[in-house]
């Protein structure tokens, strides 16, 4: 598998570093973000990344559920992957935490959790017990060889895949006043855009590793995952417009906003739309073999649009108040968010590599590229 250069990773994470330092004395009015506009560029990918790393869920179900024996090593690789999506979440986290030094206050015997009325508390912990899991599971493969784990385990991995992402759904549909999460929609959403664009990641990295882990049997099942819930996700969002344009009421005002646009701002109107069309492209180029790697790579983009700053940034939009204001990331928030997406794919990499060479009996070249069409 091909990594990225280690100079410019660690270039890469210096220079976040260095901004993210220069954030800490400046405060948080260094990025585009204000007193209307809460959350932005750092929330929006810490979403996004939650939803990634809970589609691992989908090769942990058939390894240990329906007895597909032939994909174990492929199943350590979705490991590496929530558990690289959930560390990188949770800097993003840390990131938008004007004194992330204050967190303390959130630990047990020396803060309130405020657990179980806060549904922040409920996120916490069950992205920190994945973390954990994941992380621990990883370790023993990387240590003593075995795997897969015990299926108890990979109940409670499963499990926690859907809580992580159900609950960050949970969190923000539980604000009445944003209308635009407040849709009971948004759970269901989450879950099926994460199948999807997890799937096309996946699809990704199997494409650059040769083995039996990379067959086409499997790269034909992540297809078929990806596609699927790339078409429930598109009926639950046309549920949705159904309700918003119908009879439009001034609870979907930001919605509304957000694909009929707004002038003056980065994340209404041309933003969906691009969206959505690059998930539409994904869905006609899927059902060519060749064509698969770009399908992925566009589903990819096309969510990260959607459901990272197109999901956070238009719910602030206008405010309780009525009032508008914009929101453009500052070259603070992109170098700072393209420092910690460096380093998540270069310890992906580090990681599969690691677990490539721990699996050597599996390292036989196969086919990646099936020659007939995918039939979703």
């Amino acid at each position: 598998m091909s990594r990225l250069p280690g100079r410019i990773t660690g270039i890469a994470v210096l220079v976040g570093l260095l901004a993210w330092f220069y954030q800490l004395q400046g405060g948080l009015q260094l990025t585009g973000m204000n007193n209307q506009l809460l959350w932005g560029l750092y929330i929006g990918n810490f979403i996004y990344l939650v939803g990634i790393a809970a589609s691992a869920v989908i090769l942990v179900v058939p390894v240990h559920f329906f007895a597909q024996r032939q994909w174990a090593l492929s199943a350590v690789v979705g490991e590496c992957l929530a558990l690289m999506a959930v560390a990188a979440a949770l800097l993003f986290v840390t990131v938008d935490l004007g004194r992330p030094w204050l967190f303390f206050h959130g630990l047990p015997g020396l803060g309130t959790l405020h657990f179980p009325a806060s549904i922040m508390s409920w996120d916490l912990l069950v992205l920190v017990a994945y973390l954990l899991l994941n992380g621990l599971l990883l370790l023993r493969f990387l240590l003593t060889g075995r795997s897969p784990a015990s299926v108890p385990w990979m109940v409670l991995a499963a499990v926690l895949g859907i809580a992580i992402h159900t609950v960050t759904a949970f969190l923000l549909a539980a604000n009445p006043a944003r209308p635009f999460w407040h849709s009971p929609l948004l759970a269901p959403r989450f879950i099926a855009s994460a199948f999807a664009s997890g799937s096309a990641l996946m699809i990704l990295i199997f494409y650059q590793i040769k083995g039996a882990m990379a067959s086409v049997q499997l790269l034909n099942y992540l297809v078929r995952v990806m596609t699927v819930t790339l078409l429930i996700h598109f009926f639950l969002l046309a549920a949705e417009l159904f309700v918003l344009f119908y009879h439009p009421t001034d609870h979907g005002h930001s919605a509304r906003l957000f694909y009929t646009g707004l002038d003056g701002s980065l994340f209404h109107g041309g933003w969906a739309w691009w969206a959505l069309s690059l998930q539409g492209m994904a869905l006609l180029l899927v059902r060519w073999s060749r064509a698969v790697p770009w399908a992925a790579l566009l589903l990819v983009i096309g969510v990260w649009m959607e459901k990272g700053p197109g999901l956070v940034v238009p719910a602030f939009v206008p405010t309780a108040l009525g009032e508008v204001a914009f929101y453009r990331p500052s070259w603070v928030e992109w170098t700072i968010s393209a420092a910690i997406m460096v380093w998540g794919v270069s310890g992906l990499i580090w990681l599969v590599r690691k677990v490539l060479r721990r699996w050597p009996s599996h390292a036989a070249d196969v086919a990646l590229v099936p020659s007939q069409p995918h039939r979703p």
